[in-house]
């Protein structure tokens, strides 16, 4: 996670606010709300595929049948 001074600092060059405006008028609950909400990349590799156990009965028999 970020550091909350980051987390500000990224919410002033994004919608042009100042620090004072972002420390003094928004609440720390909308700060935290407002990252939660802001699009980011993920690794493929991060990203959980799920699938049913019929797909994975079919997967595994495949495998065993190529070991």
């Amino acid at each position: 996670m970020h550091s909350p001074w980051g987390l500000i600092g990224q919410l002033c060059e994004k919608n042009g606010w100042t620090l004072e405006y972002v420390l003094e008028k928004i609440s720390w609950a909308n700060v935290c709300m407002l990252s939660a909400d802001r699009p980011r990349m993920v690794k493929r590799s991060e990203i959980v595929i799920r699938i049913n156990k019929k797909d994975l009965k079919k997967h595994r028999q495949k495998l065993k049948g190529n070991g």
